[in-house]
């Protein structure tokens, strides 16, 4: 499969890390094509493995899945630049709309980042809300502690495309379960909040998450 991931901070980072023993060809991206080949040149040599570097217009139009890894703040401005290529793929939504305080969400009631991003992107784009609540630190040890890997809550309207999206979690190394539809994304966004505001006060070392246990 052939993946994008529109970002090349932490998040971008330790998405591709993650995946790095999959079969994926996996693109980093960003607004700036020189900083993504670089990137992708030092994970390539870190990994032994072929890591792709280029424009966020050039790897989602070769890609089947393209992650946002970007801040909430720069969403817009990235789906405006993919707008047509993005079109009848899956767009894994990771943003999280927090306030400049972190704790609280910046969207108005009743809608979320995801729904807000599914908007701008259109109804030919299959956008599914996942990887909120998975700080950057644990891709590389999801095992947290040796102890059990994080759930990701998985939200989205298009059941086709969260089985794809539950099939990458897995792949990284966490638990995946279906949340509903993308509505449920404002309340995985405010998890985040809570999970935030939890670390903080009990000092932990941004290895963190949740477990549903049933």
């Amino acid at each position: 499969m052939q993946i994008a991931i529109l970002g090349t901070g932490k998040m971008a980072r330790g998405i591709a890390y993650a995946l790095r023993e999959t079969a994926h060809d996996i693109t980093l991206s960003s607004r700036e094509a020189a900083r993504a080949e670089q990137l992708a040149r030092d994970m390539s040599a870190e990994n032994a493995r072929t890591f792709h570097g280029s424009s966020y217009h050039a790897a989602t139009a070769r890609a089947d899945v393209a992650f946002l890894a970007v801040p909430y703040g720069h969403a817009a401005g990235v789906i405006a630049s993919v707008h047509d290529a993005l079109q009848e793929k899956i767009l894994i939504d990771l943003t999280n709309p927090l306030n400049a305080g972190f704790d609280g969400v910046a969207t108005p009631e009743g809608t979320s980042a995801s729904e807000e991003i599914a908007r701008a992107a259109g109804p030919r784009v299959r956008v599914v809300g996942a990887l909120k609540h998975t700080f950057a630190g644990t891709f590389a040890e999801p095992a947290i502690n040796g102890g059990p890997a994080p759930d990701v809550l998985i939200a989205g309207d298009d059941a086709e495309a969260k089985k794809v999206v539950a099939g990458l979690v897995e792949a990284m190394g966490f638990g995946s379960l279906d949340a509903g539809p993308l509505r449920v994304a404002r309340t995985l966004e405010r998890m985040t909040v809570l999970l935030i505001d939890l670390a903080s006060r009990n000092h932990w070392n941004w290895n963190a998450g949740f477990k549903l246990l049933h």
